[in-house]
């Protein structure tokens, strides 16, 4: 840490002033507040990693996570995920495909 300021540690407690070179270790979700003096100040936070965002629901998630999502309960016999396709390969309900019931446009 470099320059100066104060650290306060909540609405009721008087802020400790911070000089360079200080060390400060507040625990998690502890009230803080920290303001720099007349030259500035420059400091670092350190946490401990967590895990990388996924897509899906938490591992100990709520059972009724996916009704209050929803709206609706799962069901077995709907598939997970669309069908896979071949590498490279359009979709069959892409009505792009070549193939696909579709009407040509109109040259202009």
């Amino acid at each position: 840490m470099s320059g100066d300021g104060l650290l306060g540690r909540g609405p009721t407690e008087v802020p400790e002033r911070l000089t360079e070179g200080a060390l400060a270790w507040l625990p998690h979700d502890a009230q803080r507040s920290i303001t720099a003096g007349a030259d500035g100040l420059t400091c670092a936070t350190v946490h401990r990693r967590r895990p990388g965002t996924r897509i899906g629901p938490r591992t100990g998630s709520r059972p009724d996570a996916h009704r209050r999502l929803t709206g609706h309960a799962p069901t077995a016999s709907a598939p997970a995920r669309r069908p896979a396709t071949s590498a490279g390969a359009p979709h069959p309900n892409n009505p792009r495909t070549p193939g696909a019931h579709c009407a040509p446009r109109a040259a202009h």
